[in-house]
Parts: C-alpha cells; sequence; structure tokens
C-alpha cells in the first residue's frame, strides 16, 4: 500500500504477486534456551484468529491494487502464500487453506540479502544456490538488484531457465 504503482508495474511486467501476509505473522515462534537448544512452538488459537484477519487483509489490498491485471491471459494475482521467516505449522495452514490460498511455497535458502554489505557479499551467497531463493525487494536490501543481474545470466548459461512459479505447480 506505500507504492501501488510500483506493484503495479511489477504485475504487468508479467510476474506473478502472492500474498506474504499484511504485517509478517509467523506461524510459529521459535526460542533458543541458555545451552542453546531451540523450541519451537505453534500459534495460539487467539493468534490463529489474528493471523486469519492479517492474511485476508493481505489479500484484499493485493486485490484492490492488481486484481484486475493479467497478462497474456494469466492474472497476476496468486493464491500463493510465501510464509514470514519461512515457518509453517499445522494450524497456520489450516487458516490459509480455509480462507482460500492454494499454495504454500517456503524456500530453503534465506540470501539475507536485506544484511549484505556489498554486491560481492550477496553474489557469493546466490553462488551457493538452492531451489528457491527468499530475496527481498526493500530499501535494506540493497544489493539485491545488481546481483540478480549478474547471477540470471550466469544461471541462464548453465542451462537454468527462468519462469512463474505457477508454471511448476499446474
Amino acid at each position: 500500500s506505500n507504492n501501488p504503482n510500483l506493484l503495479r508495474a511489477i504485475a504487468a511486467d508479467g510476474h506473478m504477486v502472492g500474498s506474504h501476509s499484511n504485517s509478517h505473522i509467523p506461524m510459529w515462534h521459535s526460542s533458543v534456551d541458555d545451552k542453546g537448544e531451540y523450541s519451537f512452538e505453534s500459534m495460539t488459537e487467539e493468534e490463529a484468529v489474528a493471523f486469519r484477519k492479517d492474511i485476508v487483509t493481505s489479500y484484499t489490498v493485493l486485490n484492490r491494487y492488481i486484481g484486475d491485471v493479467s497478462v497474456g491471459g494469466r492474472p497476476a494475482l496468486t493464491t500463493i502464500y510465501r510464509p514470514p521467516t519461512l515457518a509453517v505449522s499445522r494450524i497456520g495452514m489450516y487458516q490459509l487453506y480455509d480462507v482460500g490460498y492454494t499454495y504454500i511455497v517456503s524456500g530453503d535458502i534465506s540470501t539475507s540479502d536485506y544484511a549484505a554489505g556489498s554486491v560481492d557479499e550477496l553474489v557469493n551467497t546466490l553462488v551457493t544456490g538452492g531451489s528457491c531463493l527468499v530475496m527481498h525487494m526493500s530499501p535494506e536490501a540493497q544489493y539485491t538488484a545488481e546481483a540478480l543481474d549478474i547471477m540470471i545470466p550466469e544461471w541462464q548459461a548453465q542451462g537454468y531457465t527462468i519462469a512463474r512459479l505457477d508454471d511448476y505447480l499446474r
């Protein structure tokens, strides 16, 4: 909602758009005890209600700005959800599917592009690879576009193709 014109331009350029939530609510919580042991807790029923409202709001906002955008007969707005912090839980998945989302797509590599200190540092992270890289479009992720300008031709030279995610979900 801070930059609807940019969102529309992305959609009109043929990219698909899915929700990442409206308020960045994760589906579970993690904590580390004094021994360095991790523990994980799913959201409570109360948190699930808030999460449900948040994901409906997210889709409503996206629909307001790009619900009418279609390129080549393919809608830009999808019912794909990418969870904040890559976290999923049974109660969260139930909420998502119950309100109409059709896929949850997580990632296996968080590039931490928002914390990269240089283009070279981010490129080195991307060279490591993964099947689904998580990257950001924010003022903090200042090297993302430049690193992708370097890596996309490299990946294509290696035989990879760049496609919309929904090409793989048919």
